[in-house]
């Protein structure tokens, strides 16, 4: 699978991974966050997102 060089990632569980190294294949994210104010990055989470096992 080709990657995006601008996009890293090591979330080995998404169906969007790269398997040969830590970059993901899409050409964007959508980054969401889950609280009203989003004040730290744990508040944060990408909305690609797609369970591999699925």
């Amino acid at each position: 699978m080709r990657h995006n060089d601008s996009i890293g990632c090591s979330v080995e569980e998404c169906a969007y991974h790269c398997k040969d190294d830590n970059y993901c294949t899409l050409e964007k994210i959508q980054v969401v966050k889950h609280e009203a104010t989003a004040k730290t990055k744990e508040c944060t989470d990408c909305g690609s997102f797609k369970n591999s096992n699925a």
